[in-house]
Parts: C-alpha cells; sequence; structure tokens
C-alpha cells in the first residue's frame, strides 16, 4: 500500500505515475542550489532512494560542462556562470538519463530572465523523446508568473511539476516503490 503524508499529496504525487516506471531505486539530483540539493538527498533517503553513482563517462562529461556537475546532485547554480544555464540543465538532465546507474532523476529549475520558461519548454520537448527515466521537477524562480507558466508548459509535456522538492523526491520514491511491489524494480 502506498500512503501519502498529507492531504495535498493524496492530489499531487499520483501525476508521477504517468511517467515510466524506474527500473531500481538510484536517484540523481540536478538542482540550482546545493541546499535544495542536500535536502532532497535527505528525502530520498526517507524514501528508499539512494543517491546514484555516476558512471566513469558520466562524470567525465559533466565535469568538461562544469567540474560542481560531476557529483551527485549535481549542482547547477556554480555552473550559469560559465555559460548557457539552460543548455547546462540540458546537458546534465541527458547525461544523468543516459547513465545506466540512474533509474530516476530530481530537478529543480530556476526561471528568471537569465532563464525564461520558453527556452526550458524547448529542451523538454527534446527531452520528452529521450526520456526513459522517470523525471520529477519542482521550479521556482524571480518571478511568480512565470513559474506558473513552466509548470504548466511542462506538465501539457507530460513532465510532472509539483509543489516543492520534497514532493517532487516523494512521488519517485513512492514510483519506485509501486515498481517494486508490481516485480519492475
Amino acid at each position: 500500500m502506498l500512503r501519502g503524508r498529507n492531504f495535498r499529496e493524496l492530489f499531487e504525487i499520483p501525476k508521477i505515475f504517468g511517467q515510466p516506471r524506474p527500473k531500481g531505486n538510484r536517484i540523481a539530483i540536478i538542482t540550482m542550489t546545493g541546499g535544495a540539493g542536500v535536502m532532497s538527498t535527505d528525502v530520498a533517503y526517507e524514501c528508499s532512494l539512494e543517491l546514484a553513482r555516476f558512471s566513469e563517462k558520466t562524470i567525465s562529461e559533466l565535469e568538461k560542462i562544469f567540474p560542481s556537475l560531476a557529483k551527485n546532485p549535481s549542482d547547477v547554480g556554480p555552473a550559469m556562470f560559465a555559460g548557457d544555464l539552460v543548455q547546462i540543465y540540458k546537458k546534465t538532465i541527458e547525461a544523468a538519463l543516459e547513465d545506466e546507474n540512474v533509474d530516476c532523476v530530481s530537478v529543480v529549475l530556476w526561471t528568471g530572465e537569465a532563464a525564461p520558461p520558453q527556452l526550458y519548454v524547448e529542451l523538454f520537448n527534446e527531452l520528452k523523446e529521450k526520456a526513459s527515466k522517470p523525471i520529477a521537477i519542482w521550479i521556482y524562480g524571480t518571478k511568480v508568473t512565470a513559474v506558473h507558466e513552466l509548470s504548466r508548459e511542462l506538465e501539457k509535456l507530460d513532465f510532472p511539476v509539483f509543489l516543492d522538492f520534497e514532493t517532487a523526491v516523494r512521488a519517485l520514491g513512492m514510483l519506485y516503490e509501486y515498481s517494486r511491489l508490481q516485480g519492475n524494480a
């Protein structure tokens, strides 16, 4: 039996079940801030998820983009000063999705003038064809309207967006648990 922690989760968590089932419990966390990465890690462990150990190939690819990305959680915040933030997210998410040691991905997106919603919509439209692993998203930013716009657009592409990063990680944990109970993980 799967149980939510509160009434909001009863309505929010089910949208994760439109994602592919994870084959295991190894999570990659991609975040804009190290603090959210650490807190997401705590929630992941509470939900029977473990941090994926990136393959040597993934570590090498991520180090080429920016050194702080080559660990899990991957913190794109420092890397944003080295290039196009949306492209850094794209390459980091793609590397995690392609890594055989990763079963699911939690993404914390930041949207603002340097990374407007439409650029993320284009990114996730491209990722939609490649995503064979579940992805859960939380978005924050400088303008509530931009956060809501991006959330609506990503959900139109069938990527679940959650109200906080804790719920996003819990949703992946529940999806893993469901997959395990069904004998698929």
